[in-house]
């Protein structure tokens, strides 16, 4: 109902000011010792503005799928509209494609570059600590595709769909990214994190977007609802796999690695730390996706061989 969405939205945005007020209350903390150690530099306007044009984008992109003759007919306001989530939808699977794949020959080149192989670090022979002058805007230009998009679904699920796990996930994104404004480092651990965290999201998000109309959209006629049920049984099993694999097998080893280079080398400073820790938080959410998806793919494994039985019996 009315009021019930109303009420849902009244504690998002009370749950994002608390959230909002102890976030300032720590990167005060975190930029008061980044100033000790002199490793503020002057507020990086132009990634700023590449960031915003990139949201505005994406608002067009969305704007234009949405009026396009594809997809789910527009039924409705544009508020709670199957084509306008279907829109969504769709530029999340482009930002996962295009920053999946950016991010990979973002660390090809980093690796190719390198002269002097680490022989300690097991992930990736890279330096975490490489100014953003080395490295070249190829692979910082990472982090602010990402950066817009993160501003332009926290904007999209403002005025569509609010969802309060989603906005604090992308709200993270952001207090991860912040140091990035204000320092000339990070930017090649967060290209290595998007790398890893996004590769199974293209497979996540076709699966997710058939879950989600299966168990919400009442509109679908026989053929959807069939065509949806094939697209969810034939992902779950690689789903489940590859975000097993990229989230609880190669994420660890990156911040194991990260974590290795940056204090016990002794080059850690109070902003790549800022950095490291938020990528740690976004490792133990994934634990918990992994675990729902795991026990999830069981339930379904063993629904279906009760569901051949019974056939085979009949």
């Amino acid at each position: 109902s009315t009021a019930s969405k109303h009420t849902e939205f009244n504690m998002i945005i009370q749950a994002l000011t608390v959230m909002s007020v102890l976030w300032a209350m720590a990167f005060s903390v975190a930029y008061f010792c980044a100033t000790e150690v002199d490793e503020i530099h002057e507020f990086n306007f132009p990634m700023l503005k590449r960031a915003v044009l990139g949201s505005i984008g994406f608002s067009i992109l969305l704007f234009l799928l949405v009026i396009a003759p594809i997809g789910p007919p527009m039924v409705g306001y544009w508020k709670g509209s199957w084509k306008l989530k279907w829109a969504n939808r769709i530029l999340a699977g482009l930002h996962a494609v295009v920053s999946s794949v950016w991010s990979l020959v973002a660390i090809w080149i980093l690796c190719s570059n390198i002269n002097e192989i680490n022989q300690f670090q097991f992930f990736l022979p890279v330096p975490y600590n490489m100014s953003r002058e080395l490295q070249g805007q190829w692979v910082s230009g990472v982090a602010e595709f990402t950066l817009a998009f993160s501003i332009y679904d926290i904007l999209y699920m403002l005025l569509f769909e609010p969802d309060l796990a989603f906005l604090l996930h992308h709200l993270a994104i952001l207090s991860c990214f912040a140091p990035l404004f204000i320092m000339e480092q990070g930017t090649v651990i967060t290209t290595v994190g998007i790398a890893v965290a996004e590769l199974a999201n293209p497979l996540l998000g076709c699966w997710t977007w058939s879950k989600e109309n299966l168990k919400l959209n009442k509109a679908l006629t026989p053929e959807h609802i069939a065509w949806h049920r094939a697209q969810f049984d034939s992902f779950s099993f690689p789903v489940t796999v590859a975000y097993t694999v990229t989230r609880g097998v190669a994420m660890p080893l990156s911040l194991i690695d990260t974590a290795y280079y940056l204090f016990y080398q002794g080059k850690a400073t109070p902003l790549l730390a800022w950095i490291w820790v938020h990528c740690v938080f976004g490792f133990l959410g994934s634990v918990l996706w992994i675990h729902m998806l795991i026990s999830g793919y069981m339930k379904f494994s063993a629904r279906k061989a009760a569901e051949a039985v019974k056939q085979k019996k009949s």
